[in-house]
């Protein structure tokens, strides 16, 4: 029996439409999983406290101002800690200390109570405001003006802690602050600092329990 063209076009048309319908039910399931996604999450953004922390360890102390400022100071070889960064230059430790301070301490104060580590690039002394040496380390137990934003000594904790925020360690009386291979302790007495000490590091510290006792322990001696 032949089919009219007409229903046969009719017929044509229903099975393309069934078909098109077909496909897009089942594309839905697969475009399902891209709108069920969540947001990308913002990424955090360092507080001022972490900032100003960053800040204060990459440069501490302004050191060829601060020995411009001073005019003179002692200075002798330095035998480094494994854990003094030590630049791939040549070149070797050396140290300040007796420097002159605006305040009323005795020789003996001055002597024991400050004193600056440096790496010197090359291998003669040199002059002493020459400019070819990085800061490797300071450990200070003195008020002196001179040191500007390192003038912690006599900074009350709350000071502290408001400027770098929760520290990274507490043992004792000292807190430890670390971040890129640099750290700080601040020892404290009676809710104030009495003495601090900055060392560039060679390598990060793990946690907590594995502070070096170098930053915990006072006096000149690392």
């Amino acid at each position: 029996m032949l089919v009219p063209s007409q229903t046969l076009r009719v017929v044509t048309i229903t099975a393309a439409m069934a078909l098109f319908l077909s496909a897009a039910n089942l594309a839905v399931p697969a475009s399902f999983p891209r709108q069920a996604r969540s947001p990308a999450k913002a990424p955090v953004k360092p507080t001022k406290q972490k900032d100003q922390l960053a800040a204060f360890l990459v440069a501490p102390i302004d050191l060829v101002r601060f020995k411009r400022s001073k005019g003179q100071s002692n200075s002798g070889g330095f035998h480094a800690s494994r854990w003094f960064h030590r630049p791939k230059e040549p070149g070797f430790f050396y140290q300040y200390m007796l420097f002159l301070t605006p305040r009323q301490y005795t020789e003996g104060e001055r002597f024991d109570g400050f004193s600056i580590v440096v790496y010197k690039l090359g291998k003669e002394v040199g002059d002493y405001y020459d400019t070819n040496e990085i800061l490797v380390a300071v450990w200070c137990r003195l008020k002196d003006p001179d040191l500007g934003q390192a003038d912690l000594v006599g900074m009350l904790v709350p000071e502290i802690k408001a400027r770098f925020g929760e520290p990274f360690a507490v043992i004792g009386d000292v807190l430890v602050y670390q971040l890129d291979r640099r750290a700080l302790s601040v020892h404290t007495n009676g809710g104030a600092v009495d003495w601090f000490k900055y060392v560039r590091l060679s390598r990060d510290i793990d946690g907590p329990r594995a502070v070096p006792e170098l930053l915990l322990h006072s006096g000149p001696g690392w």
